[in-house]
């Protein structure tokens, strides 16, 4: 592990196993082979989804290293509720973090234009 992502990290709260992370959002990041650029996008993925306040939904992020893939596994969710706002501003947030990602069975991937015009204040 490089500088990019290192346990140090104040949003890194303790490392569970090699590639895969505890943040203090209540996420879990882990990537197969503890890929740097990984963990950095899934931690700013974090870092998004907690300034809009939806990281209650987010259960946890893995990053398949070998597809080039990371899946974002939400809480379980009543197929009776509407919650549409919350996974769309969810997939929003990917768009701007993540390469390439799968989100409730749909495979989205980050929008450049987006993520180099929008940039929260963390």
């Amino acid at each position: 592990m490089s500088e990019l992502v290192n346990t140090t990290l104040p949003e890194i709260t303790k490392q569970i196993r090699e590639g895969e992370f505890e943040t203090i959002f209540g996420i879990n990041i882990w990537s197969r082979y503890d890929d740097d650029t990984e963990l950095y996008q899934m931690l700013q993925f974090c870092k998004y989804v907690n300034k809009i306040g939806l990281t209650e939904w987010v259960d946890e992020t893995f990053y398949d290293s070998k597809a080039s893939l990371c899946f974002i596994k939400l809480i379980e969710i009543d197929e009776d509720s509407n919650c549409s706002y919350e996974i769309d501003a969810i997939r929003t947030m990917a768009a701007l973090t993540i390469e390439q990602f799968e989100l409730e069975g749909i495979i989205g991937h980050r929008n450049p234009y987006l993520s180099s015009a929008i940039k929260f204040q963390l």
